[in-house]
């Protein structure tokens, strides 16, 4: 360290004695960054390789990168992708990398060989020099295993057909089906135990795709408010199994326990909408911190698949508020 950045240093060392790595990082970078750090995401979302040899491009990424707060590490990995040349992308695409450090690993080498076929006059799939009437000895097929893919569309579908569909049209069914209470009964009880289970199978989705990636759990209320939910669901479906099912509480208990059981399951129900909503706005972040526009296809189904589900919420709501009254008969199902 030397010149204006020592003097930077001394002066900032005898004026703040105890200051953190992180407030000395930023108040650096205020001194000497000369860039608007609220718009490092969208640069470093539209950072491309270009001409640029892949270990270039890393080092100026890794730059641009270290001045980025609260990125989590997934979108770190994909705007380095993304900004990598098409023909190196798919070549680490194949790896299926699991972390940043990886896939820059992955992209060098595959740059490197990319290179050394170009001096040597070879085609990229095969070991054989260019010739205009080539012909592929030996077909290859190469498949892309999409799985974490797979795994982070899990999460959504799941959660949407369990709490949202299911957990809704449980709801509809007891109030608005011409059966006898009793069949209406386990038709409710059978479909809120099905969405339970999707939701279960969502969740484990979600850390699992963490774990894999390198990702944080629970780092956001989107998540926190996730784990409530399905552990509320749980104690409403228990709770309704036992009192109004098997073995079945007395009559007293029962019609005393009808009202807040109403209550209580269309609560969890308005807090699973919400807690989507949330999902999905997540999921909007997510898509612009990768530098795909406001108003693209991607943005507004995204969009589009929120207001549905508020909407098929507040449906489900109003379908309860205005059902008309039905004596009880001791039978009453869970909400």
């Amino acid at each position: 360290m030397e010149g204006a950045t020592l003097t930077w240093y001394q002066w900032y060392s005898r004026i703040h004695l105890y200051s953190t790595w992180k407030d000395m990082t930023s108040a650096m970078l205020n001194r000497f960054g000369h860039v608007d750090l609220e718009n490092l995401d969208g640069l470093l979302a539209k950072m491309k390789q270009g001409a640029s040899i892949v270990s270039s491009y890393q080092e100026e990424f890794e730059k641009l990168a270290n001045r980025v707060e609260g990125l989590p590490v997934h979108a770190l990995m994909r705007n380095f992708m993304q900004g990598l040349r098409d023909e190196i992308d798919q070549e680490v695409l194949m790896f299926r990398p699991s972390t940043l450090q990886e896939a820059m690993d992955l992209a060098r080498i595959s740059a490197e060989e990319i290179r050394n076929r170009h001096e040597k006059g070879l085609y990229f799939n095969c070991d054989e020099k260019f010739a205009p009437e080539h012909k592929y000895t030996q077909m290859q097929i190469f498949i892309l295993d999409d799985d974490d893919q797979t795994k982070i569309l899990i999460h959504p579908v799941f959660m949407l057909i369990g709490f949202i569909i299911l957990g809704g049209e449980a709801i509809i069914s007891y109030k608005g089906l011409p059966w006898s209470k009793k069949v209406k009964k386990l038709i409710h009880l059978i479909l809120h135990a099905i969405a339970l289970i999707f939701g279960i199978v969502g969740i484990y989705a979600a850390f699992k795709n963490h774990n894999e990636s390198g990702i944080a759990n629970l780092y956001s209320l989107h998540s926190w408010m996730g784990i409530g939910i399905i552990s509320l669901y749980g104690i409403q479906w228990i709770y309704g199994f036992v009192v109004f099912f098997y073995p079945g509480g007395s009559p007293a208990i029962r019609t005393e326990s009808v009202p807040w059981h109403v209550l209580f399951g269309l609560l969890v129900f308005m807090l699973a909408v919400g807690n989507s909503a949330l999902g999905f706005l997540e999921k909007l972040t997510f898509l612009e911190n990768s530098g795909i526009s406001k108003f693209g296809t991607e943005a507004f189904l995204v969009n589009f698949n929120a207001i549905v589900t508020i909407l098929f919420g507040v449906f489900v709501v109003l379908s309860v508020i205005f059902q008309a009254r039905v004596e009880d008969d001791f039978s009453y199902s869970s909400i």
